[in-house]
C-alpha cells in the first residue's frame, strides 16, 4: 500500500522553499545594493575633492617639520617607524617626515 501523504506536509514543504528563494532574493539585492555604494563611494574615499585640504601643503614638502604652520583639525606626523591604524579618515591630514624632520608627503587618510 503507498504511503498516504498529508495535505499539511505539502505545504510546510511549500511555504520552506517559497521562504529560502525569498530570502535568497533579498540577500542577493542586499549585496548587490552594498557593491553598488562601495564603488560609488571610492572616489571620495580616496580624498580626490581634496576633503583634508592637502593641496595648500604640497608646497612644504622638501622642508623641515618645523616650517609648517599650527594646522587645524585631525592631522598626524608620521616620523619613520611610527606605528600607524590603516582606518582611513578622509578629513585627516598626513604628514609624512623622514629621518632629518624633513617633510617627504602629504596626504590624506
Amino acid at each position: 500500500m503507498p504511503a498516504i501523504k498529508r495535505e499539511d506536509e505539502g505545504m510546510a514543504t511549500m511555504h520552506e522553499g517559497t521562504r529560502t528563494d525569498t530570502t535568497l532574493r533579498t540577500l542577493r539585492a542586499g549585496l548587490g545594493a552594498g557593491a553598488i555604494l562601495l564603488l560609488a563611494g571610492c572616489g571620495w574615499f580616496r580624498g580626490d575633492a581634496g576633503s583634508c585640504d592637502k593641496n595648500r601643503l604640497n608646497g612644504y614638502v622638501g622642508r623641515s617639520v618645523e616650517s609648517l604652520p599650527e594646522l587645524s583639525g585631525v592631522t598626524r606626523v608620521i616620523e619613520p617607524d611610527t606605528m600607524v591604524t590603516q582606518d582611513y579618515w578622509p578629513t585627516r591630514l598626513n604628514v609624512d617626515v623622514n629621518e632629518a624632520g624633513t617633510i617627504t608627503r602629504v596626504w590624506c587618510g
